[in-house]
């Protein structure tokens, strides 16, 4: 949300306010909650997983989740280009296996301890 507000002569002012997404030109603006197998609880990131590439580490933001729940990604608040939650398709990838297509909603187990990683992709489907 931007608001800009003026002032004018004789003390008059005046405010907009408008929703401005930022993301790449013509591709979907990624938005998602995690919820707990219950699917009313909103996970946060509170945990750290570290990756090892090309020698180098990095750390990212984790989520906790037993291996032996059902957790929930909700996507549904993605927008594409112009601002718009429709003609949206999603693509949900867990490491080391299969791409899961699917609406807004992912519900997932994982079937491996330690650290994996869900990449969330969105594509427009009008363009």
């Amino acid at each position: 949300m931007v608001k800009l507000k003026v002032f004018g002569k004789d003390q008059m002012e005046n405010e907009v306010y408008t929703t401005v997404f930022v993301g790449d030109k013509n591709k979907p603006i990624p938005a998602y909650q995690v919820y707990s197998s219950v699917g009313t609880e909103m996970l946060y990131p509170k945990d750290t997983c570290i990756q090892k590439k090309d020698g180098e580490t990095i750390e990212h933001p984790a989520y906790q989740v037993d291996r032996y729940q059902d957790f929930y990604i909700n996507a549904g608040n993605t927008v594409n280009s112009r601002g718009v939650k429709q003609h949206l398709k999603y693509f949900f990838k867990v490491t080391d296996e299969n791409i899961y297509t699917s609406t807004s909603k992912f519900k997932y187990k994982f079937k491996k301890l330690g650290c994996r990683f869900v990449d969330l992709t969105v594509e427009d489907a009008k363009l």
